[in-house]
């Protein structure tokens, strides 16, 4: 997991047939609490408000997890940054995405 220098995106990565990045826009999840306590009594947060901002996941690599993420340190970057472990920790890969875009803009393999 990580936060945005900004605090407004959290990017969580998760396991699976190929390795996924989520990034919510936490900014706008605390906007709609916020609207829905001055407009009613506030019990959960509902599917509504939890609301992915963009999913990352690329063909370009063959890792089943991301075992590092981190934001671009400038607040206004959509940049982000993760780091997969490709087979048994002997090859990384480092990737840059564009995250508002879905696009992965660069990657280096490294043995």
């Amino acid at each position: 997991m990580a936060l945005s220098a900004n605090k407004n995106f959290l990017a969580v990565c998760e396991r699976s047939v190929k390795a996924v990045c989520t990034v919510y826009n936490v900014h706008r999840m605390l906007e709609l609490i916020k609207e829905e306590m001055k407009t009613k009594k506030f019990n959960s947060i509902n599917n509504r408000i939890i609301e992915k901002k963009k999913i990352l996941c690329s063909t370009e690599y063959a890792a089943t997890e991301f075992t590092a993420v981190d934001f671009h340190s400038n607040e206004e970057s959509k940049k982000l940054v993760t780091l997969t472990n490709v087979t048994q920790g002997v090859n990384f890969t480092v990737i840059v995405w564009n995250f508002e875009k879905q696009k992965c803009l660069t990657f280096q393999n490294f043995s």
